[in-house]
């Protein structure tokens, strides 16, 4: 089968399947299989792919007609300009979690500061930051074991020295730190969501109270493991962002900052 016939028939089949991008998801399946880029594809199209790549392809376009990310299909997702490995054992790092990279880059630390990611998944966001300012002082933290073994290869492939700790929260932590950052999970049950979420991991998306439970909890136990005037910089939807404020001044803590998804509070 000729290129530019694989893509018409991928981007019909996953039209189908109501995805909005189906050309574009297509040429990405496609550009993986043959590791060449879009544009190769375009000039291309007459050229025959082998009967192993179509194979190849044909499982990848079958998993994403299923509305499997395909992040996970090709076991890989770009964050802040790196490739971070992914798998469903840990939450797809999202474009607008980049802009919480960049709150935290113009927040007043010192280059030696001490943060802590709790909750860091796939570690996109402690790895950012260690190789962003390598003299900083990394602690990653996260519950799920899978999740734990996902970051630590991410770290050794990106060569970013962080030290990773097993545990609910801030438990793991022995001392004080500079800043508290964490995409925890937010996401209500009962909220609208596209079917690709169903392949992510539960444990990563969601929270009782309407999605607050973990934030509320964090915030009760952040003054203990906080530096004086040090700083808890989150995620959450702009919904609950008035919410999580409100509770957050009654643990003695001040709003600095809201930018998209981002709030930041300070001692």
């Amino acid at each position: 089968m000729r290129i530019d016939a694989w893509l018409q028939e991928a981007s019909e089949r996953l039209r189908k399947a109501t995805i909005s991008s189906h050309r574009l998801d297509a040429e990405v399946l496609l550009t993986s299989v043959l590791q060449k880029d879009r544009s190769y594809l375009h000039a291309h199209g007459e050229d025959t792919l082998d009967e192993p790549g179509k194979q190849r392809a044909d499982g990848y376009l079958r998993r994403r007609e299923q509305r499997m990310p395909i992040a996970y299909i090709l076991g890989r997702k770009e964050f802040y300009g790196r490739d971070f490995t992914v798998t469903p054992s840990v939450l797809i790092p999202r474009p607008e979690t980049e802009t919480l990279i960049e709150l935290i880059e113009n927040l007043p630390l010192s280059p030696q500061a001490r943060i802590a990611d709790i909750g860091c998944g796939s570690g996109a966001i402690a790895i950012t930051l260690k190789l962003n300012q390598p003299t900083r002082q990394l602690i990653a933290t996260d519950i799920s074991p899978d999740a734990l073994a996902i970051a630590q290869e991410n770290a050794t492939q990106l060569g970013a020295d962080i030290i990773f700790l097993q545990g609910d929260l801030l438990k793991p932590l022995r001392n004080q730190v500079d800043v508290i950052v964490a995409n925890l999970p937010y996401v209500d049950r009962d909220w609208e969501r596209s079917p690709e979420t169903n392949f992510e991991p539960a444990l990563a998306l969601f929270a009782e109270n309407h999605g607050l439970a973990l934030i509320e909890r964090l915030l009760l136990a952040a003054g203990a493991h906080l530096a004086e005037a040090g700083y808890v910089v989150l995620e959450a939807d702009p919904e609950q962002h008035d919410a999580i404020v409100s509770f957050a001044k009654k643990q003695s803590l001040r709003h600095v900052r809201t930018e998209g998804y981002v709030v930041i509070l300070s001692r």
